[in-house]
């Protein structure tokens, strides 16, 4: 006896096609290019602008990025997954069309396919505007250009976020240490790229390896606060490779193992291995110990001073 005969045959185990949503051969994605021309910006091939193509490629990647994080989300539902999620709102990733294509893994396929409406997948990608930065995008036209007053200005405020969270840091609020390191980084990297003159390009990166330790000690106390070791771990090895990638690219590799921050990192991490520090006044405690016994008197000096600043606060 036939189990199947009244069956429609459409649902008799169909063979496997790929759906346009979520295929990722270049003939799924044209049709998913002209589908969401015609059905999500409303246009013909004929009339389509530049940005109607862009917009229609966008909307294209961001089904193959929805259905991924879908089945992510059920995994995590499934398993009862446990999540540490961080957010900045000063975090700008800028352009994401090209970089998705990538992670996605169909940056070839995208581009033959584009390549089959007639189009160039470059100039497409160029289209994407970056994002407005609070409000003050500066107009395409214009080089934003700072002059010695601005980089001036720009310091001394530095200075002020440094003082807050040192402060800060004793309070044992540390997603505001994040926030302000966070801060002071992107204007050493916003005086590098834009001031006039070369001094003021180079004149406060002497300090991105500090903050960059400070961030990342942040990042990590907050991380041992929510009972989180192997997170603490994760930033302080980020730290690490970051201040190994500066020291790098100023052309003095030699320089990571002598770094006074690179030091007070690893004596962290060094910590957290065996067993998590008592409390942030035993740890200071106990590397400036450390410090003292192998005469680094410049570490042992930062680290006095942030216990007094513990011991005047208490």
């Amino acid at each position: 006896m036939n189990t199947n005969e009244n069956i429609p045959a459409i649902a008799q185990a169909p063979e496997r096609v790929e759906d346009y949503r979520t295929g990722n051969s270049p003939e799924i994605i044209v049709r998913a290019l002209i589908d969401n021309l015609f059905y999500v910006q409303g246009r013909l091939p004929e009339t389509a602008t530049r940005n109607d193509w862009y917009m229609a490629l966008a909307y294209t990647v961001r089904d193959r990025l929805l259905d991924r994080w879908i089945k992510t989300v059920r995994t995590m539902i499934k398993h009862d997954a446990k999540v540490v999620s961080y957010l900045s709102a000063e975090f700008l990733m800028g352009p994401q069309l090209g970089n998705n294509l990538i992670n996605l893994g169909i940056y070839d396929q995208v581009r033959a396919a584009v390549e089959e409406v007639g189009l160039d997948l470059d100039q497409l990608i160029e289209q994407e505007e970056e994002p407005d930065t609070a409000g003050l995008e500066q107009p395409k036209s214009d080089k934003l250009s700072l002059s010695p007053d601005d980089c001036r200005a720009l310091r001394e405020e530095a200075a002020q976020f440094y003082q807050r969270y040192l402060a800060l840091l004793v309070l044992e609020d540390y997603d505001r240490v994040v926030r302000d390191t966070t801060r002071n980084l992107r204007v050493l990297d916003l005086c590098q790229k834009h001031a006039q003159t070369e001094e003021d390009r180079a004149i406060l990166e002497q300090f991105r390896p500090y903050i960059t330790m400070m961030r990342s000690r942040a990042l990590a106390s907050q991380a041992l606060k929510d009972n989180e070791p192997k997170a603490a771990i994760h930033a302080l090895d980020e730290g690490l490779e970051a201040l190994r990638m500066y020291f790098s690219e100023v052309g003095k590799p030699q320089a990571f193992e002598q770094s006074t921050e690179v030091e007070m990192l690893k004596g962290m991490r060094d910590a957290l291995v065996p067993k998590l520090p008592v409390s942030q006044k035993s740890e200071l405690k106990q590397r400036l110990a450390k410090a003292i016994e192998q005469e680094n008197y410049e570490l042992a000096a930062i680290l006095r001073d942030e216990l007094k600043q513990i011991k005047d606060t208490a």
